[in-house]
Parts: structure tokens; sequence; C-alpha cells
């Protein structure tokens, strides 16, 4: 197709750094195939600081917000875009999420799709009766909202009833030939940005759970940013550890990324995410892919992703003993083990690869626009 008979789809995203699934997703999408389709214009709202800026008010933010506005109003009246396209911030950064929605509706007749990678209602529910005023306006002139699993319809519904399921899916190249099975010790992971709700300190009481049980082979590994708005949890991840004498059977391993995070997870046998949050969580996909067995707590969409003892196991949130049952029970039954594991492996491939993914996106611009 040539360049001058494609479609403009104006997305609106940011990138990494910092890592979070919003920005990783974002970068798989901008070089997806979806160029080969539409003629892609991106306005990139990136603040590169790090984690703890995320949703924070402050005067680098505000110039931000003030450019990027600019930014979208040269570009709608430049490029005529047939659709734009963005995800919402689950916090008062949707102030300029919302200034995006207006504004494209002023200027534009492109139809507006929103990606919603949270459960934004709880940020609705929680914001005062301005904030809701706003939201309700901004979010009413929204064509097609875009969520991750049939059971976040409720999320949205309040301000459309054009809603498409979209799962998410990564590009996450790993050697499963390199996968060592029933091997001595058997490793139990965690990975993820250290935030409280992430369940860490979960999956620390759930490891001085399973070494108190008396298992021996086994040893549990963190990988993962510290955030500096919770140096309170650091302290008291440490001294949880030491206080439990549990230094030589826990490591911490911090950020990683590219080939090292491959061989962290091609090396765990027990993906353990006990999170309390998460909506969707792509690290569960790539634990899937290089072939962990999971732990993984019902929330979100994440029961559309585990599918309980075939793909994994789940426990209800902020459940420590739960959660160290569940990896009990597959460090006693190791062909099991291997059997969930592989079944993981195999949804992956079928149901969560990029690919798939960018072509159901493909599917609702398409939609959306006819």
């Amino acid at each position: 197709m040539q360049k001058e008979n494609k479609l403009c789809a104006l997305l609106i995203a940011t990138l990494p750094p910092p890592y979070h699934g919003v920005s990783i997703y974002n970068s798989y999408l901008l070089t997806s195939k979806i160029k080969d389709v539409f003629r892609i214009v991106h306005l990139d709202i990136s603040d590169h600081r790090s984690l703890d800026n995320l949703g924070k008010f402050d005067c680098v933010n505000l110039y931000l917000g003030i450019k990027n506005i600019f930014q979208l109003v040269i570009m709608l009246l430049r490029e005529s875009p047939r659709l734009v396209y963005l995800s919402i911030a689950q916090n008062k950064a949707f102030l300029r999420d919302g200034a995006f929605i207006i504004i494209t509706s002023l200027l534009s007749k492109a139809k507006i799709i929103v990606h919603n990678h949270g459960i934004f209602k709880q940020f609705y529910d929680s914001s005062g009766i301005w904030m809701k005023k706003f939201i309700d306006f901004s979010l009413r002139k929204v064509d097609v909202f875009i969520i991750l699993g049939e059971s976040l319809r409720y999320t949205v519904q309040r301000w459309s009833k054009s809603i498409e399921v979209l799962p998410n899916g990564i590009e996450f190249s790993v050697d499963i030939n390199k996968k060592v099975w029933q091997k001595s010790p058997v490793v139990i992971s965690f990975m993820s940005n250290f935030f409280r709700k992430k369940g860490i300190i979960d999956f620390l009481k759930a490891a001085k759970i399973v070494l108190e049980s008396g298992t021996s082979n086994v040893k549990f590994q963190c990988a993962g940013s510290w955030w500096k708005r919770e140096q309170g949890l650091k302290r008291e991840m440490l001294r949880f550890v030491k206080d439990n004498g549990l230094e030589s059977m826990i490591e911490f391993k911090g950020a990683i990324f590219g080939r090292e995070k491959e061989e962290f997870l091609l090396n765990t046998d027990i993906f353990a995410f006990p999170t309390h949050y998460d909506v969707f969580g792509l690290v569960l996909l790539e634990a899937m892919a290089a072939g962990c067995a999971i732990v993984a707590t019902r929330v979100g969409a994440i029961p559309e992703i585990i599918i309980e003892g075939k793909t994994g196991l789940l426990v209800e949130p902020q459940n420590p003993m739960q959660l160290a049952e569940a990896i009990l029970y597959l460090i006693k039954h190791p062909q099991e083990r291997r059997n969930i594991a592989e079944a993981g492996r195999t949804r992956y491939e079928k149901e969560f690869r990029i690919e798939a993914n960018i072509e159901g996106l493909i599917r609702i611009f398409r939609k959306a626009i006819s």
C-alpha cells in the first residue's frame, strides 16, 4: 500500500524509560506491523525521569503537559488524522489526558480510541466532585474503549457502550530449549518494580513459611527497581530478611533487562506474582513464555490469563499462607509443575504474542473508522 493511500492514525504514547506496562506496550506498538496498515504519527508524551514521577504534579510535568497540548493542536491541524489513540492515566495525570480528548473532539473529526490498561473506575470513585465532572465530560467524547479482559467492562461502561476486549501481548524472545526441568534447587522468583501493592512483602512472608516447613533445596530470588517514594518498604523488606535469617536463601538482583531477564526466567521453576492490584501483568506473559509454573493472585483480569490448575495456580491477594501452600504444592509435585509450565508456554504462543494483539488492534481501528 502506498503511503499516500494510508489512513492517518495519531498515537499519543509514552515510551521507556522508565519501564512499566504501558510504556513497554507502546514500544511494541510503535515498531509493529501497524505501520504497514496506517500512516502513524506519534505524539511522544514521555517523562523519562524515574517511576517516582508517575502521576506526580510538579513544574516539569506541568511544562510537559502544556508542551504536549500545543504539539497535539499542531498535529491535529497538520495531519488530519482519522483516529486518535491514547492510554489514560489512572491518577491526576488524567487532567492532561482529558485535555487531549477534549481538544481532539473540538479540532478534529477523528475517532477517539482510549486504551484502559488499569481499573480506571477506582480512580474515578476516589476523586472529588469537580474531577468527576471533568472525567465525565471528557470520557463521554470517546468513541471506543479498549479493555484488557471481559471482567473489566464495568471499569468503563459508565461512559460508553462501545467497548472492545483486547488481551495484552508481548514480544519476548526466549530459547525454551535452554530450560532445565526438575533441577535442584527449585528456584522461586518474583519480578516487578518493588511497590507494596505488587505483593513483595507477601512473597517474602511466603518464602519464610516455605523454608520453615522443612523444605530443602529451594532458592528464592527477587528482581526489580526500588521506588524512592517507598524507602520505608525497602527498609521493611531488608529488615524482614535479616530478622528471619533469610539472607542466604533470598537474593535481590535489582532491575534486569534483555538477556539477563531471559536467563533469570529460564532459571526460574516457580514464578510468584502476589499482586494486590494489577489488571493484566505483562510479567506473567514473560514468565509463561519462559516455561515457569505460575502462582498469581485473583485480581483484575489475571484469572483470564491463568487457567486455574492448568496454566497456573491462583490464590487470594494479601494471603501469604495461601501463596506458600501453592508454592509448596508445586515444589512437591515436580511433574505437575512441569505440566503447568508447558501448558502456560503453549497458551502464550497461541494467545499472548504481540502479533495477535496488534492484529486485534488493527481490527479495532478499522472498525472504528468504518
